[in-house]
């Protein structure tokens, strides 16, 4: 499984930290520790299609949809998910950024294209 270096580096930077809007509450997920989180909350058969990288606190995650052209963000339900149930929040994390104001495009990002693997 891979991610663009630019959202390495987004999650990596808001790892660990919480986000609350009115809307909108986030608790990101270290990155050293989202291989392990996408192991315990996703069934295997869909552990190739979303990136698990943050809860809601209350039975929600937040996931890219790796299948999606830009990596959408969607909402999966921490128990019971089959991937059908996934509801669109952004476009993709530049998007939820922008929804939670959290601005994240600094010059030191890397740019987007370029790919990482997962630790």
């Amino acid at each position: 499984m891979t991610i663009s270096i630019r959202h390495q580096a987004m999650l990596e930077k808001q790892g660990g930290t919480e986000t609350l809007t009115d809307e909108i509450y986030v608790v990101f997920e270290p990155w050293a520790d989202i291989r392990a989180f996408n192991d315990t909350c996703l069934p295997p058969k869909l552990q190739d299609r979303y990136l698990v990288f943050a809860s809601d606190g209350g039975g929600e995650m937040y996931a890219l949809d790796l299948q999606g052209v830009d990596h959408p963000v969607v909402m999966l339900p921490l128990i019971g998910t089959d991937g059908a149930d996934a509801i669109p929040v952004a476009d993709n994390l530049d998007d939820l950024f922008e929804k939670l104001g959290t601005r994240l495009n600094h010059p030191l990002l890397p740019a987007r294209g370029r790919v990482v693997a997962l630790p």
